[in-house]
């Protein structure tokens, strides 16, 4: 028993020194931690089994999810390291400020939440996603910084894409939906989740587009062209229809009129064609209500009775569809309505006024919407493009999904990445392009 102790000290001093190495070297090199954060939900989702999709299952905590957690552990601290080197002559942004009051009320919550473990365990993920943003804005110094965290967004999302490519093909019990294997979730945790993860490249293969050499352009457009058809396998009709007003929002910023006008008449094909050849993807047994949204309003409804009585404090950070665990709202038999914190409320605003009450909401959507508006007073180029079409997709999306969480789960970082980037003085100090001057004469 004794050797058996000290075997396991060992591992443990042995990981706890590999960890403390990794986050030094991620300080110093901040796109390694960058590159981390962008595939920690992958690490986690890899792991997990495929349920059926009626299956009342909530997934056990395992290795995928300690790995996932440790690494954004890992680059928070290494956020905090850069943070306290970089000591920034004009402070902390507003908007950081605001998302590390959210993160604290969010860490004061498990005191009363109706899920402790839960609340405890997302909320110190957000704040370790809190410490990395922190860093990450500091290191954004030049432009040649803000070229590396595009470069390290297009590898990440290749790495992942070429992952999901393989088990498309030779894992089909892990990557399709059960039990007609009628819709792609990849190696992500649902087909809505892999729809999120492929609107939101989108904005990075247009800039790797427009930056690119020849040669990686058409690199480009064929990563594009999977991109696409795997969105179309998914099914997930929400992050299509954004991922349409996404790219149109690039389009829009950059007033590459033509292109906007061809992009949308594609769209209207490419729609046509996939409602045709692919309708079972697109269609949902269970809806039957007629905004084809699968019973979410009735859902939202309950959602706000809850919320009205208990307006000020919420239920705790993160609890998501805990709240059904309540006799009045309980429906044996569908899943939606089983009382797991792994249930989504298919509503990202409503899920923070649930957690944290009405000025938690308040809070938050100040925050987003921050980085946002200095954005869009921004010069015109790529760089603003990215962060605006993201931005505004995310917060559409996050009507009907979750979309927006700073725990580092579901679809990333790349939302966070945009919305500092957004935020950032150097956003306005960039340059238009000549290409946008002439347009504007």
């Amino acid at each position: 028993m004794i050797v058996d102790g000290f075997i396991l000290v060992l591992i443990a001093s042995c990981l706890a020194l590999g960890g403390l190495l990794v986050a030094l070297c991620s300080a110093r090199y901040y796109r390694l931690a960058l590159f981390l954060v962008a595939i920690s939900p992958i690490a986690s989702t890899i792991f997990m089994p495929n349920p059926s999709v009626d299956m009342e299952m909530e997934a056990e905590v395992g290795f995928g999810s300690y790995l996932r957690i440790g690494m954004l552990l890992l680059c928070g601290t290494a956020g905090t390291i850069l943070f306290l080197r970089a000591k920034p002559r004009n402070g902390v942004p507003l908007h950081l400020v605001l998302l590390g009051v959210f993160v604290l009320i969010a860490l004061a919550s498990t005191a009363y939440s109706i899920d402790p473990r839960t609340t405890f365990i997302r909320a110190a993920s957000s704040a370790a996603v809190f410490s990395f943003l922190l860093g990450l804005h500091c290191w954004l110094k030049d432009p040649e910084r803000l070229h590396g965290v595009m470069e390290t967004l297009f590898l990440s999302i290749l790495l992942v894409l070429a992952l999901n490519v393989f088990a498309a093909v030779f894992l089909p019990d892990k990557a399709w939906l059960y039990p007609d294997m009628s819709r792609f979730q990849g190696l992500l945790d649902q087909p809505n989740v892999m729809g999120s993860f492929c609107m939101l490249s989108y904005p990075v293969l247009l800039w790797k587009h427009a930056r690119g050499t020849a040669a990686e352009k058409w690199i480009v457009v064929c990563v594009g062209c999977v991109v696409v058809f795997l969105h179309l396998m998914t099914g997930s009709r929400g992050s299509l229809v954004t991922a349409a007003i996404l790219t149109s929002v690039w389009f829009l910023t950059l007033r590459q009129w033509t292109r906007l006008i061809a992009f949308v008449s594609l769209v209207g094909v490419v729609a046509l064609l996939a409602v045709t050849l692919l309708a079972s993807k697109f269609e949902r047994i269970e809806a039957d209500d007629a905004t084809g949204l699968n019973g979410r309003p009735e859902f939202w409804q309950a959602s706000l009775e809850l919320l009205m009585e208990r307006p000020l404090l919420g239920y705790g950070y993160a609890v998501e569809g805990k709240v059904w665990e309540d006799p009045r709202f309980n429906k044996p038999g569908y899943f939606l309505w089983s009382g797991s914190a792994k249930t989504s409320l298919h509503n990202g605003y409503l899920s923070v006024a649930i957690g944290g009450g009405i000025i938690a909401l308040v809070l938050w959507c100040a925050l987003l919407g921050i980085p946002l508006s200095r954005s869009l007073l921004s010069p015109g180029n790529e760089y603003r493009a990215f962060a605006i079409s993201v931005i505004v997709a995310s917060l559409l999306r996050n009507f009907i999904e979750s979309e927006i969480q700073p725990t580092g789960a579901a679809t990333g970082i790349l939302f966070w990445v945009a919305w500092v980037i957004a935020g950032h003085d150097i956003l306005q100090k960039l340059p238009e392009p000549e290409e946008l001057k002439k347009r504007m004469v």
